[in-house]
């Protein structure tokens, strides 16, 4: 089993947008092979910094992971951090 943990701070003027997208994106990544384990947490100390968990059953579902429509481009991730561009997500 793979344990992947990350730390997310999102924009606060973005806040609504990045929940939206989370939302999509824990739906589309628990429907892949492989995948035991993706959920997105708020902090309680700061609600503008999200904690990813993640758990998968093998290397080759988390690097099949970072190839599918909803992480494009590949290895990226959508949501609005303080660290990222302005990106498309779900309709």
């Amino acid at each position: 089993m793979i344990i992947v943990h990350g730390l997310i701070p999102i924009l606060p003027e973005r806040r609504s947008e990045a929940l939206k997208l989370i939302r999509w994106m824990e739906r589309e990544t628990q429907a892949e092979e492989g995948c035991l384990t993706y959920r997105f947490f708020v902090g309680l100390n700061d609600p503008n910094t999200l904690m990813l968990f993640q758990e998968w059953d093998s290397a080759e579902a988390l690097e099949a992971h970072f190839e599918t429509a909803h992480m494009a481009p590949p290895g990226s991730c959508p949501i609005p951090s303080v660290h990222s561009p302005p990106r498309n997500g779900p309709d």
